[in-house]
């Protein structure tokens, strides 16, 4: 049967129990944080007594065997009890016997008390500590009693007790303390013996017992004896991901000489494996966090050269920064704690993030020319983030660079490819034209006008002491979305522009809203991933931590900041959950946004503030400074008609602006299917007709789910209760709800002419006149 992810696994017997104690110490916490009630603890601790007891006698038999062995009594014979040394012969079995005569009991007494007091710990106090008691009590009281008591003095009784405190505590103290205070324990107990043995017995004697201590404290402690049948492990067989000493034990201190090398270079050939390993190390092995890291990081990169070309492989890239990688292991006079890799540079990560947005650009994008430009772009980053692959700390970073050379590699014949497709879908023009898309920088050509829009905001900006609210209002598909993402480049470096789309996250709670809010400011501004911030739930409480963040970060900043809020709306769905809450949070908006004039807060919807309700954003923001974004004028519309180079008559410009009124995505979903019948017809003439313009609109235009009118049919209208006005101008009825007729003036969806309302767009009513009955 197996186990589910959260599930704890339960020792079968006593002796796993033993086992998890010497070698698993995080099993038998994460085990005994499950025991409750002093019955059941009571149970778990009698299950290893009969295993320590034989661990403890097996311990002691064999030091007896080293004794005897060694004929240390005959050699040192003043660190034994002089009954001991008078009476030791050249007789290997008379030695062992006469030494067993003579411990036995006080040994079998001590291992009985130091059980004792770990049954007594466990019951009133915690299951895990006194296993802990059980093993370390029942060693150095059973060793102490039957060895350095019983036999020995000075520099052997220190031995003997080193040898059970550093076996004791490296079992199960070091794992759950921190190396630090297990060495601060051993050095104080080594102190508490030399000072101890000095009152009690003497100077020489007590230093003989602490100097025993001490030397056999480390070696024990940082279990060097088992360090060294490791090393002749790994000499006799070469470790792996699947076979190597981590897998059965859990307090290995030292590094195993060329295993994280070897490791490295396997989990960079095989990364799922690795991935899984590297999982296990930090879930199980707690000192081995840089092992597991170095394994992870090199599995990643592993990664991205199996995945080449695929943007999602640059997700798996984890934050690194010093609070993730810093391992805190300090005591009350040793401070251990430290980096447990080398950090990344600052430019590194984000840099990361900006490739594959621009891989995601080329991977989104279906027209053959606009996907060429996009990816010469992502080619350009993707040499920066090898450049800075090079200046990573070379012990995880060479292997990154080695992935990144395949990328670039395979990049260069992917260009080739793609630019032999473009020559042959696109002999005529290319076709450069988005159909309803926001524009990004690289689509700079077809970003056209929008001078003033720029004017008025940089002066008011530029001027005011006290920060309005700026919004940009205009319908849906005219380039409100596209104009946010060029604020960086229209603005001058007086400004820093964050674009935060709202489309990405609705339905996020308020404080998730503001994490996300302020990871993407500092990924704009600083390049770097931000740290966390401690948000609480009540939405006011949350605001005014996010507020005093970003005010610091501000004024760091020689630029004014603009937060620039894609569709608004959605946020007011989000606020409308909690309307009440959402009224404070936007009065405290109003007061911090008066307050300042280094951040400069600009949203950007089809809605107007005042028909926003529940709360109403109006009554806050009496100020706001509304930023039109209509049609293109003449100039500009017929500028992007001849962007390509086709040849339009001057009556067919004329009419196609007319019957668009230079509505932008109208005018460049049709160019785009002109471009598509010029290319595909094997035409040489770069002449564009009538008969071009017309089976352009029946591909652009004229179907249910055009992009453009179908939103003002189906959602401006429909929610808004318009259809019934709208029908009767086509009619050419006068309208009954002046209501309605106030709301389609205001948005410039009709306009008066002759006594008589008309839709603006001559192209709407046809296809309205089509698809009215929906």
């Amino acid at each position: 049967m197996e186990m589910g992810e959260d599930e704890v696994r339960k020792p079968r017997n006593g002796w796993e129990v033993l086992w998890w104690l010497m070698f698993e110490p995080i099993l038998l916490k994460e085990y005994s944080d499950t025991i409750k009630g002093w019955k059941n603890r009571l149970r778990v601790i009698l299950m290893p007594l009969l295993g320590i007891a034989i661990l403890s006698s097996l311990i002691y038999g064999l030091l007896l065997l080293s004794i005897c062995g060694l004929d240390l009594p005959l050699h040192f014979p003043n660190a034994f009890k002089s009954t001991i040394s008078e009476t030791w012969s050249i007789d290997f079995t008379k030695n062992w016997s006469l030494l067993f005569q003579f411990s036995i009991w006080d040994f079998s007494r001590g291992l009985v008390i130091g059980l004792a007091i770990g049954l007594a710990v466990s019951l009133a106090l915690d299951l895990m500590l006194g296993l802990f008691f059980s093993l370390a009590f029942g060693l150095m009281f059973g060793l102490a009693f039957g060895l350095a008591f019983s036999l020995a003095g000075g520099l052997a009784f220190g031995l003997a007790g080193g040898l059970a405190g550093g076996l004791a505590w490296s079992w199960t103290g070091s794992l759950v303390r921190g190396v630090s205070a297990g060495l601060v324990v051993g050095l104080e107990l080594g102190l508490v013996g030399v000072l101890s043995f000095n009152l009690a017995v003497g100077l020489e004697f007590g230093l003989l017992v602490g100097l025993g201590f001490l030397l056999s404290w480390p070696f024990f402690y940082y279990r060097i004896y088992l360090y060294l049948v490791y090393l002749l492990f790994g000499f006799l067989k070469s470790s792996s991901l699947q076979f190597n000493p981590y897998h059965w034990d859990g307090v290995i201190f030292f590094a195993l000489p060329n295993i994280q090398f070897s490791f490295q270079k396997e989990a960079y050939e095989s990364p799922e494996e690795a991935l899984n390993f590297s999982q296990f190390l930090f879930k199980q092995r707690p000192l081995q966090k840089k092992l597991a890291w170095l394994i992870r990081l090199a599995a990643i990169a592993g990664q991205w050269r199996q995945q080449r070309g695929d943007s999602d492989a640059f997700k798996s890239f984890p934050i690194l920064d010093r609070e993730t990688l810093w391992h805190e292991d300090k005591s009350w006079f040793i401070d251990l704690s430290r980096l447990l890799i080398p950090l990344p540079s600052t430019e590194w990560q984000p840099q990361i993030e900006t490739t594959r947005l621009a891989l995601l650009d080329v991977e989104q994008e279906s027209n053959i020319r606009r996907k060429v430009a996009y990816f010469k772009n992502y080619r350009t980053e993707l040499n920066k983030l090898y450049d800075f692959a090079l200046q990573q700390p070379r012990v995880w970073g060479q292997y990154f660079v080695q992935a990144l050379e395949l990328w670039q590699k395979s990049a260069t014949e992917k260009l080739r490819e793609l630019e032999l497709e473009a020559e042959a879908e696109e002999p005529i023009a290319p076709n450069i034209y988005r159909g309803g898309e926001k524009l990004k920088p690289e689509d700079g050509e077809l970003f056209l006008g929008r001078e003033d829009l720029r004017d008025a905001f940089k002066n008011r900006v530029l001027t005011a002491a006290q920060m309005p609210l700026f919004f940009i209002q205009g319908q849906r598909r005219v380039g409100k979305s596209s104009l946010i993402a060029f604020l960086p480049r229209i603005l001058d470096r007086k400004f820093q522009v964050v674009a935060f789309d709202m489309q990405e996250h609705p339905g996020l709670p308020l404080p998730e809203l503001l994490q996300k809010l302020w990871q993407r400011i500092h990924e704009s501004m600083l390049r770097k991933a931000a740290p966390s911030l401690e948000l609480p739930e009540a939405w006011l409480a949350a605001w005014q931590v996010f507020r005093d963040a970003l005010d610091a970060l501000a004024q760091e900043q020689e630029t004014r900041l603009v937060i620039a809020i894609d569709e608004y709306e959605v946020l007011h769905q989000i606020l409308q959950t909690r309307p009440e809450e959402a009224a404070q949070l936007l009065g405290a908006i109003r007061a911090w946004s008066q307050s300042q004039n280094k951040v400069v807060l600009l949203f950007a919807g089809a809605d107007f503030l005042s028909e926003l309700r529940s709360p109403n954003w109006s009554e806050y923001f009496v100020q706001a400074e509304r930023l039109l974004v209509d049609y293109l004028n003449r100039t500009d519309s017929f500028k992007l008609i001849n962007l390509v180079g086709l040849k339009y008559p001057e009556e067919l410009l004329e009419k196609m602006y007319q019957e668009t009124q230079g509505h932008p995505c109208l005018l460049q979903k049709i160019c785009r299917e002109i471009v598509t019948i010029v290319n595909k017809q094997g035409r040489e003439s770069r002449a564009v007709s009538e008969a071009d313009y017309q089976a352009a609109l029946k591909q652009a235009l004229l179907m249910p789910d055009d992009g453009v009118v179908n939103l003002f049919w189906n959602q401006f209208c429909e929610n808004r209760g318009l259809k019934p006005t709208v029908r009767q101008i086509l009619n050419g009825e006068q309208p009954t709800d002046e209501r309605a007729i106030l709301v389609l003036e205001d948005h410039q969806f009709i306009v008066a002419e002759e006594g008589k309302w008309r839709l603006r767009v001559p192209l709407f009513e046809l296809w309205l006149k089509r698809y009215q009955v929906t």
